[in-house]
């Protein structure tokens, strides 16, 4: 294979393709390392400048997406959308909202319906950066013993004085996670290998580690892959530890810029959904990326039919019925 093979354009620094194609991306990883030495062939670079390498179809697939106008959301547009979140969390989130657009390049307008549907209904309409728990019960928290490794050390203290008993709490668990639990000792050893394979490590990682930001990060082993991208991307440095990792939690849940830019991370880095957009993924498909389920598919269909209207895609992408449709790629 000669140079001339392949365009190669130098780019700022990274952490994802950022001319989208998952083939393209492929076919890179594939590339041999004899061929890659080539590269101080190329006129103006050297062998050990930092190169993006990609298939001029790839770039074209760029560049659509870049002309397809001002892609910057306005406050009037995401009220339109969203009409129950509230002025003040509007004033708070459409700054760092249009920032994390940009920096994941979530340009298309098809594309953002779908993220403003995902985080609208992960956040409660921008309104919880932290998963909720069980507000009725003594202890909201609670509910995330099914994210940690002893849980048993907490439910010891449920008994027939507390909201929820022991049984309530079991009995929730069962109608949430399917399996039926009928003793604390059934409960643990579905937590605690669930929790562990997560990085969840010590009793309290539950609550520590559940879901934050604008689409609820949650998992140790995520926080920790966050905090590991925002190092390189962002210059932020520290020990990742337990310490480290509850710190950015906080922030997640009480920094809009955070919890805007983790919503970012989980969409395009973690999940990848470049590859699942191009093949024309439908609100089922991108809920089940986002959430793990189904939860609340109702109202993600609901945000993306408003945006779809807002931003007048029908005539670009047809109508929005086959993006609502009960399969994960509409035809």
């Amino acid at each position: 294979m000669e140079t001339s093979d392949i365009l190669k354009i130098k780019t700022p620094d990274r952490n994802f393709f950022p001319f989208d194609s998952w083939n393209e991306k492929q076919r890179l990883v594939n590339f041999s390392s004899r061929n890659h030495l080539l590269l101080h062939k190329v006129n103006g670079f050297t062998e050990n400048e930092k190169l993006w390498h990609f298939h001029p179809i790839a770039f074209v697939q760029h560049l659509k997406r870049l002309f397809d106008g001002d892609t910057s959301i306005t406050k009037e547009q995401l009220k339109a959308i969203v009409p129950e979140i509230t002025d003040a969390n509007l004033n708070k989130y459409i700054g760092p909202l249009n920032e994390t657009l940009t920096n994941y390049e979530i340009i298309s307008r098809l594309e953002q319906a779908h993220f403003i549907a995902q985080i609208a209904a992960e956040s409660d309409y921008f309104a919880a950066t932290k998963e909720y728990g069980m507000k009725r019960w003594d202890n909201p928290d609670w509910y995330f013993l099914a994210y940690d490794p002893e849980p048993e050390k907490e439910l010891e203290n449920l008994d027939d004085t507390t909201t929820p008993t022991l049984d309530e709490f079991l009995s929730k668990m069962s109608a949430v996670y399917s399996p039926t639990f009928s003793t604390v000792e059934s409960f643990t050893n579905w937590a605690n290998p669930r929790a562990l394979s997560n990085g969840n490590s010590e009793h309290g990682d539950g609550i520590a580690f559940c879901g934050k930001g604008l689409i609820h990060v949650t998992w140790k082993t995520n926080y920790e892959e966050y905090a590991k991208y925002r190092q390189k991307k962002y210059g932020e440095s520290g020990t990742i530890d337990r310490a480290y990792l509850k710190s950015l939690g906080t922030k997640m849940k009480d920094d809009p810029k955070y919890a805007a830019d983790s919503a970012g991370w989980f969409w395009r880095i973690y999940k990848n959904t470049y590859r699942d957009f191009e093949k024309n993924a439908t609100v089922k498909r991108f809920t089940l990326l986002v959430n793990g389920g189904y939860n609340g598919i109702d109202t993600r269909k609901k945000v993306f039919k408003k945006a779809y209207e807002v931003f007048s895609l029908e005539a670009k992408h047809g109508r929005v019925d086959k993006w609502l449709e009960d399969k994960f790629y509409a035809s």
